[in-house]
């Protein structure tokens, strides 16, 4: 992940501006999962918007909505539970958002048995705060 997106996203996550939901990038409130954090300072830096289709809230560039609404694209369809490409691509953040983790009752509810642990795990199922998000990202390096 790029260093200098990470600490924004990081110092966005402990600023308290943001209210935290889970299960989706962003809700009817405003609310958003760490993810959707990241997806707003996206907006901000001009990567894409956010738009309502059909009551759930989706990021994405102008391209990716063209291919959500059938007309064409890029190909890449925005999803209400994960960062767009373009977000991807700006940020430097993969797919599969995931940081390292030594606690056991985590590697437990990632299933992934690598010792690592999904972000969203984190916020969903984990319920971390996004002050103990940002300090497990703030531990990695990069974000793999």
């Amino acid at each position: 992940m790029k260093q200098e997106i990470r600490d924004e996203w990081v110092n966005a996550l402990e600023s308290g501006e943001y209210k935290q939901t889970d299960m989706r990038l962003r809700d009817d409130e405003g609310k958003m999962c760490c993810l959707g954090v990241l997806c707003d300072l996206a907006a901000k830096a001009g990567v894409g918007e956010w738009r309502d289709v059909d009551g759930d809230w989706y990021f994405g560039s102008a391209a990716e909505f063209k291919a959500l609404e059938g007309d064409g694209g890029d190909g890449y369809l925005p999803d209400a539970g994960v960062p767009p490409k373009s977000v991807r691509d700006w940020s430097g953040i993969p797919y599969a958002a995931m940081v390292k983790t030594s606690d056991p009752a985590l590697a437990l509810i990632s299933g992934a048995g690598t010792g690592r642990i999904h972000l969203t795990t984190l916020n969903d199922r984990a319920r971390y705060s996004f002050n103990q998000i940002a300090a497990e990202i703030r531990k990695q390096d990069p974000i793999a």
